[in-house]
Protein backbone atom coordinates (compact mmCIF):
# COMPACT_ATOMS: atom_id res chain seq x y z
CA UNK A 1 0.00 0.00 0.00
CA UNK A 2 1.26 3.66 -0.91
CA UNK A 3 0.12 6.51 0.88
CA UNK A 4 0.58 10.20 -0.26
CA UNK A 5 0.00 12.70 2.43
CA UNK A 6 -0.42 16.24 1.08
CA UNK A 7 1.01 18.86 3.33
CA UNK A 8 3.89 20.41 5.66
CA UNK A 9 4.97 17.14 7.04
CA UNK A 10 5.18 17.64 10.92
CA UNK A 11 7.60 16.15 13.46
CA UNK A 12 6.54 14.49 16.61
CA UNK A 13 7.38 17.25 18.78
CA UNK A 14 9.88 16.94 22.38
CA UNK A 15 8.01 16.15 25.72
CA UNK A 16 9.01 18.83 28.17
CA UNK A 17 8.36 17.85 31.73
CA UNK A 18 8.04 20.45 34.21
CA UNK A 19 6.93 19.87 38.82
CA UNK A 20 4.45 22.22 39.71
CA UNK A 21 5.59 23.13 43.23
CA UNK A 22 3.03 23.14 46.03
CA UNK A 23 1.45 21.01 48.72
CA UNK A 24 0.85 18.16 46.50
CA UNK A 25 3.73 18.57 43.89
CA UNK A 26 3.12 16.87 40.28
CA UNK A 27 4.77 16.82 37.02
CA UNK A 28 3.38 18.02 34.12
CA UNK A 29 4.36 16.81 30.65
CA UNK A 30 3.78 19.00 27.73
CA UNK A 31 4.11 18.05 23.73
CA UNK A 32 5.57 20.88 21.16
CA UNK A 33 3.33 21.22 18.54
CA UNK A 34 0.18 20.19 19.70
CA UNK A 35 -2.30 21.19 17.39
CA UNK A 36 -0.03 21.25 14.27
CA UNK A 37 0.48 17.47 15.19
CA UNK A 38 -2.96 16.46 15.82
CA UNK A 39 -4.11 17.68 12.27
CA UNK A 40 -1.35 16.33 10.42
CA UNK A 41 -1.81 12.62 12.03
CA UNK A 42 -5.81 13.17 11.11
CA UNK A 43 -4.64 13.67 7.74
CA UNK A 44 -2.30 10.48 7.67
CA UNK A 45 -4.99 8.62 9.61
CA UNK A 46 -7.69 9.95 6.76
CA UNK A 47 -5.38 8.37 3.80
CA UNK A 48 -5.10 5.07 5.62
CA UNK A 49 -8.54 4.97 6.13
CA UNK A 50 -9.19 5.07 2.08
CA UNK A 51 -6.37 3.12 0.52
CA UNK A 52 -7.31 0.48 3.36
CA UNK A 53 -10.75 -0.06 1.15
CA UNK A 54 -9.01 -2.06 -1.25
CA UNK A 55 -6.20 -3.86 0.83
CA UNK A 56 -8.20 -6.97 1.31
CA UNK A 57 -7.84 -8.81 4.06
CA UNK A 58 -7.20 -5.36 6.35
CA UNK A 59 -3.89 -5.80 8.21
CA UNK A 60 -4.34 -5.63 12.14
CA UNK A 61 -1.99 -8.55 12.85
CA UNK A 62 1.73 -9.40 12.17
CA UNK A 63 5.12 -7.55 11.48
CA UNK A 64 5.51 -4.58 8.77
CA UNK A 65 7.66 -3.34 6.55
CA UNK A 66 7.65 0.86 6.19
CA UNK A 67 9.65 3.11 4.07
CA UNK A 68 8.76 6.95 3.97
CA UNK A 69 10.24 9.78 1.75
CA UNK A 70 9.08 13.41 3.34
CA UNK A 71 9.54 16.23 0.42
CA UNK A 72 10.63 19.82 1.32
CA UNK A 73 10.84 22.73 -0.65
CA UNK A 74 14.39 24.11 -0.80
CA UNK A 75 14.47 27.21 0.98
CA UNK A 76 14.78 30.45 -1.73
CA UNK A 77 18.10 31.08 0.17
CA UNK A 78 19.65 27.73 0.14
CA UNK A 79 21.48 26.33 -3.39
CA UNK A 80 21.59 23.31 -4.94
CA UNK A 81 25.16 22.50 -4.41
CA UNK A 82 25.59 24.05 -0.74
CA UNK A 83 22.00 21.71 0.48
CA UNK A 84 21.68 18.94 -1.92
CA UNK A 85 19.53 16.99 0.64
CA UNK A 86 17.79 18.96 3.90
CA UNK A 87 20.22 18.23 6.16
CA UNK A 88 18.66 20.32 8.96
CA UNK A 89 15.44 20.36 11.12
CA UNK A 90 12.81 18.78 11.36
CA UNK A 91 15.02 15.67 12.73
CA UNK A 92 13.89 12.49 10.50
CA UNK A 93 13.05 10.75 13.39
CA UNK A 94 10.49 12.91 15.12
CA UNK A 95 8.97 12.64 11.33
CA UNK A 96 8.80 8.99 11.33
CA UNK A 97 7.15 9.08 15.13
CA UNK A 98 4.44 11.37 13.94
CA UNK A 99 3.50 8.81 10.97
CA UNK A 100 4.17 6.24 12.80
CA UNK A 101 1.31 7.21 15.68
CA UNK A 102 -0.84 8.79 12.52
CA UNK A 103 -1.26 4.76 11.68
CA UNK A 104 -1.67 3.46 14.67
CA UNK A 105 -4.88 1.83 15.37
CA UNK A 106 -5.40 2.10 11.69
CA UNK A 107 -2.99 -0.51 9.87
CA UNK A 108 -1.51 -1.98 13.34
CA UNK A 109 -2.63 -2.35 16.86
CA UNK A 110 0.59 -1.04 17.87
CA UNK A 111 3.80 0.97 16.08
CA UNK A 112 6.09 -1.88 17.87
CA UNK A 113 4.85 -4.18 14.84
CA UNK A 114 7.11 -2.28 12.15
CA UNK A 115 10.17 -4.05 12.18
CA UNK A 116 11.66 -2.27 9.26
CA UNK A 117 12.41 1.33 8.15
CA UNK A 118 13.32 2.94 5.39
CA UNK A 119 13.40 6.46 5.69
CA UNK A 120 14.25 9.89 3.60
CA UNK A 121 14.40 13.41 3.72
CA UNK A 122 14.17 15.13 0.19
CA UNK A 123 13.86 18.58 -1.71
CA UNK A 124 11.35 18.90 -4.20
CA UNK A 125 13.03 19.34 -7.47
CA UNK A 126 10.87 22.44 -8.68
CA UNK A 127 8.87 24.29 -5.82
CA UNK A 128 5.71 23.00 -5.14
CA UNK A 129 3.14 21.41 -2.93
CA UNK A 130 4.66 19.51 0.37
CA UNK A 131 4.10 15.60 1.11
CA UNK A 132 5.11 12.45 2.51
CA UNK A 133 4.94 9.34 0.37
CA UNK A 134 4.30 6.21 2.95
CA UNK A 135 4.67 2.52 2.05
CA UNK A 136 3.58 -0.28 3.93
CA UNK A 137 3.77 -3.96 3.69
CA UNK A 138 3.44 -6.76 5.69
CA UNK A 139 6.93 -8.61 6.72
CA UNK A 140 7.56 -11.04 4.20
CA UNK A 141 10.02 -12.92 5.82
CA UNK A 142 13.81 -11.79 4.91
CA UNK A 143 14.25 -8.55 3.24
CA UNK A 144 12.78 -4.86 3.22
CA UNK A 145 11.56 -2.21 1.07
CA UNK A 146 13.93 -1.20 -1.42
CA UNK A 147 14.84 2.48 -2.88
Amino acid sequence: MTLMVMGTPVPKGSARAFVIPGDKPRAVVVQNNKKALAHWQTQIGNEARYAMIHWVPPPFDGPFMVGVTFMFNRPKSVSVKARPVPAVKPDLDKLIRAVLDGLTGILWRDDAQVVSIIAKKRYLIAAGAEYVEIRVNEWQGVGGISE
